[in-house]
């Protein structure tokens, strides 16, 4: 029985999430609410929708990489968005940066509409008069989309021109959510063996008939060509110049190469991945929950992060006489690289220690994904 378990933080939304996740084929659905938990309680959740960046909090510092910030993503959906949007919303956390957006009524005001209507004060059909009202004014600007978000009651408004958080969700976050195949991320500072890993896994589960495939990260993208480029170089690139390349990169990897190949059903054997970004350019001092955000935007967690483990000065020594990437590795910078790494924990994050017999890991790696998930699912 394959079961999957969801937190949402306005459980308001609970048969939209499931409306959205039903082609996923699994068995049960599990529906809670993560805000009932107390903050020192660690849990895990096959996907954990939020509508509050504040979310991340409830785990204090520590993340769990199934959490998926909705507004973030609805930021990154209508920034995108050329044309302008009108925005019909009840509250405040409905703010983006972005230009093409514009709110012409007061939060405040729909917000008590929608109590009323709620306590029976106004009829349905006042409230939805009211809101096509305001429509009629943005349509008078010339504006034609909308985005309406009024705790719940936007469902009255069905219309192609008009989006709401989950048909956002449903048409554009799934994209990425939804696959038949599994990611594997293999992660850690350099020198703890992950190339081998990475190549001693694709070669196992291929020996077994498994669709598998493995990529790396920077990838062979122009972004990733140019940050291989610039990493012998000392001072290079500013850590901001290095986050926006990894954006870029990793963009067009997980949407050109990790994304068809998992709609595919295939095993993705992957060679770094945000997790590394997050530690990096976060040990050169850019805030990490933005790096995590602006990464969640563009792809989707991991299924599983096997974070390889070595103490600095092991993993310096066993580089040494390689050609070093001079941008980001010294030794003290690296200590700051293996403490960001701790950061992440999870359900299927698992850490190792890497000062060991490459087959020896290799052979635990294979016996955690073969305890997750049946080889039958990438034949």
């Amino acid at each position: 029985m394959k079961e999957f378990l969801v937190a949402v933080d306005n459980l308001t939304h609970r048969d939209g999430v499931l409306k959205g996740l039903l082609n996923k084929k699994y068995d049960n659905f599990w529906f809670i609410s993560p805000l009932k938990f107390k903050k020192d309680v660690l849990f895990s959740f096959d996907l954990a929708i939020s509508f509050d960046s504040s979310f991340y909090n409830i785990y204090q510092e520590q993340l769990d990489q199934s959490v998926f910030n909705l507004l973030a993503d609805l930021e990154s959906y209508f920034c995108k968005k050329k044309s302008k949007i009108g925005f019909i919303v009840s509250d405040k956390k409905w703010k983006f940066n972005c230009e093409n957006i514009l709110i012409e009524e007061s939060p405040r005001k729909l917000k008590e509409l929608v109590k009323k209507e709620i306590r029976g004060e106004i009829t349905a059909a006042d409230f939805k008069q009211y809101v096509e009202n305001i429509i009629d004014s943005f349509q008078r600007k010339g504006i034609n989309s909308f985005f309406i978000a009024l705790n719940g009651k936007e469902n009255l408004f069905n219309s192609k021109r008009v989006f709401t958080p989950f048909r956002v969700f449903n048409d554009f976050s799934l994209k990425r959510l939804s696959y038949k195949g599994a990611l594997i991320v293999i992660e850690g500072i350099d020198g703890t063996g992950k190339s081998t890993q990475a190549k001693l896994l694709l070669e196992y589960f291929k020996s077994k008939g498994i669709k598998v495939i493995k990529f790396r990260e920077p990838s062979d993208s122009k972004w990733g060509k140019l940050i291989r480029e610039k990493s012998s170089e000392k001072d290079s690139l500013s850590p901001e110049e290095q986050l926006d390349l990894f954006l870029k990169d990793r963009e067009y990897n997980f949407f050109h190469n990790l994304l068809p190949y998992l709609k595919k059903g295939y095993l993705v054997i992957l060679d770094r991945y945000y997790h590394s970004t997050y530690s990096y350019q976060g040990a050169f001092g850019i805030d990490k929950k933005r790096i995590l955000k602006e990464n969640l935007r563009i792809c989707s967690p991991p299924e599983m992060l096997f974070i390889l483990d070595l103490p600095v000065e092991v993993a310096w020594k066993r580089i040494g006489d390689r050609k070093k990437d001079n941008l980001f590795e010294n030794i003290e910078f690296l200590k700051k690289v293996r403490e960001n790494y701790y950061d992440f924990w999870g359900k299927d994050i698992h850490y190792i220690n890497a000062d060991q017999r490459p087959s020896i890991i290799m052979k635990y790696i294979v016996k955690k994904i073969e305890e997750r998930f049946p080889l039958s699912l990438f034949y």
